[in-house]
């Protein structure tokens, strides 16, 4: 059963709908010619809720680094958990 729900709207005139299931959850990828944002929604079993993340990645596989945006729960309307971390960054 469908726990999770996106839309995808472009030049023709339908829009597409895809589900997602607590256990595959959702991800979402809109790429430029210069990069992409990828956002994934998904359920935590640990903390027994709904999440997503946002991530800025290069254009299809080119050079360059995937960088976490955000980091959060889903229905919640505050501050994300964390922001402005860049994967393979190291701490200090």
């Amino acid at each position: 059963m469908a726990h999770f729900y996106g839309t995808l709207r472009g030049k023709g005139k339908n829009a597409v709908t895809k589900c997602g299931t607590k256990n595959s959850g959702l991800t979402i990828t809109a790429q430029g010619c210069k990069g992409q944002i990828e956002v994934k929604i998904y359920y935590d079993k640990l903390c027994d809720e709904d999440m997503y993340s946002v991530s800025l990645a290069p254009a299809n596989f080119g050079p360059g680094k995937t960088t976490l945006l955000a980091v959060g729960v889903l229905n919640m309307a505050y501050v994300p958990i964390y922001s402005g971390y860049t994967e393979g960054e190291k701490d200090g």
